[in-house]
């Protein structure tokens, strides 16, 4: 999932939600695209907080799917 500011990467099969999510800020400066932000559980929490203010700007097929179903639509 992308929003304009960060980009996370969630591994679905990990079931472990401390290790589930990757968070990149994207880059400020030429050279470094994506700048490591957390791989822990604040990484879960920035996600979750991008998704309930509806941030997301891009979605994986995947993700879709799984906000679908968390939203019961």
């Amino acid at each position: 999932m992308e929003t304009d500011s960060f980009v996370y990467f969630v591994n679905f099969l990990e079931s472990d939600e401390n290790g589930q999510v990757k968070m990149y800020r994207k880059g400020s400066y030429v050279g470094c695209p994506l700048e490591l932000v957390s791989d822990n559980y604040f990484a879960l929490v920035g996600l979750e907080q991008d998704i309930e203010e509806g941030n997301q700007t891009w979605l994986s097929a995947k993700m879709k799917k799984e906000l679908k179903l968390r939203l019961g639509c």
